[in-house]
Order: structure tokens, then C-alpha cells, then sequence
């Protein structure tokens, strides 16, 4: 993919939250109609047993939501149009076939049990904008690195801490356009965190002592004791440097790699501490 200028990246940027807020909009307008419908649908069990379910009632709930639906398409068009002439402004840099992947336009005209057909055309062209975004800021990964955040996005999700979860999937993010230094601030923000709230859990006065009390508290002995120590003393030098000591540290690609492992790791450890209680 040939390169674009840079305020037209920042706004194809910009457009991406717009079309990610919206279909987050789109999702929870969705799921209330369907709960209403669900609702309605077992009422009308209890009258007549033999009434077709969920099919008919999202039909008659969706007339009450049209007012809300309209509203939906009409901030959905009116980011397309400006989406659209973004896109039309960089055929001559990435080709005319550029402009058959803008997802099209929703009519306003249509019957309010129509409704909820339209939120989820609205959630599939949001999904179709934010695909062709991706494909045009977003770098060629090796497949290394694909593989190695496939992996990575796994064992976040697995975390239980919420907040931790969604920083560190912010990070993976930001990696994925290319940027370094942001997924280094925000895995290092995590990190930081982490080894702040394991010295206050483990009462230690120093990295060196965390890490120490660390491997006892979790029961780790011999070769694997001192593997532990290491790595975490590496991960706390690692994030500070990128996220508050050393303003002469610019990180690279697999610097901010090691960094979102890392604050994986250090997430991973303070929950298992939690959960022991502390020391």
C-alpha cells in the first residue's frame, strides 16, 4: 500500500473512532430491541402458545424504536459523506478501486418494523469502514508478528481486571498502526502499575526485594526462581525507562512487543498475589 500524507492519516484516524463509537451505538441499540422482543415474545407465549416467537415480536417492538433508529442513520450518513471525501481525495495516491469499498449510503424512508433490519445494516457497513480504514493506515505486519499478537490479544483476554484488559488491547492497537511509542506508553503505564501494586502487596522497599518475595509468595524454586527474578527486573527496567525515566528512549518494534508481554506477566502475577492475600 503506497504511503498517504499525514493529515489525511490522522483524519482516516479520526474517522475510525467515529465508526467504531457508532457501531459500539449501533450494538447496544440492537441488544435493547432484542431484549424488549424477548420480553415480548414470552407474553405472548403465555396467550398463545403456538405464536412464532422472537421473528414476529422484533418486528412489532421495532415500530417503538424508529424515532431512535432514524437517528442512527442519519449520524451514520452524515460520517460517511465526510468519510467518503476523504477516501475520493486519495484515489489518485491508492487507485479508483478505492472508492467500490466505501459502504453505501442507508435511505431514511422505510417502515418501523424495519428498524432493527437497519441497525444491523448500520453495525455490518460500520465494520465494512473500519476494515477499509485498517487496510490503508495500518502497516504490513510480518507474520511473525501477527502470530505473536494473536497470541498476545489471547492471554489478555484471559486477565480478569478490566481496566487492565482494555489498556493493554488499546497497546496491541496502537502496535497494529505502527505506533511504537504510544503502545509503549500505554504497556508501560500497565507495567508501571503493576510492579507498584505488587511492592505495596508484597512489603518490599525495592524492585529487587518485590522480586524476591514475588517468587516465594508464588511458590517458585531453584532455575525457575531465578528465571522469574530476571524477568521481572527486566520488565521493571523496561517499562520505566519507556514510560517515565529516560526521555532519550525511543522504542522499537520489538521493544514494544516485549513491553505488552511484560505487562501481561506483571498483570498475571499481581492477580495470583491478590488472590494469595499478599505475602
Amino acid at each position: 500500500m503506497a504511503s498517504i500524507p499525514e493529515d489525511a492519516r490522522a483524519a482516516l484516524e479520526a474517522f475510525y473512532k467515529h465508526f467504531e463509537a457508532l457501531k459500539r451505538n449501533a450494538e447496544e441499540l440492537k441488544s435493547m430491541i432484542e431484549q424488549e422482543a424477548k420480553e415480548c415474545a414470552e407474553k405472548r407465549r403465555e396467550r398463545m402458545p403456538s405464536e412464532p416467537a422472537l421473528a414476529g415480536a422484533i418486528s412489532s417492538v421495532g415500530r417503538r424504536w424508529e424515532a431512535s433508529v432514524k437517528l442512527l442513520v442519519r449520524r451514520y450518513n452524515d460520517i460517511l459523506a465526510s468519510f467518503s471525501q476523504i477516501i475520493a481525495g486519495l484515489t489518485s495516491t491508492l487507485g479508483n478501486n478505492l472508492l467500490l469499498a466505501i459502504p453505501r449510503q442507508l435511505q431514511l424512508v422505510f417502515r418501523g418494523e424495519d428498524s432493527y433490519d437497519f441497525v444491523n445494516m448500520v453495525i455490518e457497513n460500520c465494520s465494512q469502514a473500519l476494515g477499509l480504514i485498517s487496510a490503508i493506515i495500518k502497516p504490513e505486519l510480518s507474520l511473525i508478528e501477527q502470530r505473536k499478537l494473536e497470541d498476545l490479544r489471547k492471554e489478555v483476554e484471559k486477565l480478569k481486571d478490566i481496566n487492565v484488559r482494555y489498556h493493554l488491547l488499546q497497546a496491541i492497537e496502537e502496535y497494529e498502526s505502527g505506533h511504537h511509542p504510544a503502545t509503549a506508553l500505554i504497556a508501560g503505564k500497565v507495567a508501571v502499575y503493576a510492579i507498584e501494586q505488587l511492592r505495596i502487596l508484597l512489603s518490599a522497599k525495592s524492585d529487587e526485594e518485590a522480586a524476591e518475595k514475588l517468587a516465594k509468595a508464588l511458590g517458585v524454586k531453584d532455575n525457575e526462581r531465578k528465571l522469574l527474578i530476571e524477568k521481572y527486573l527486566k520488565a521493571c527496567k523496561l517499562a520505566r525507562n519507556f514510560f517515565t525515566h529516560d526521555l532519550n528512549a525511543f522504542p522499537t518494534a520489538s521493544d514494544a512487543l516485549s513491553l505488552i508481554a511484560d505487562a501481561i506477566k506483571l498483570a498475571e502475577w499481581l492477580s495470583l498475589v491478590k488472590a494469595r492475600g499478599g505475602q
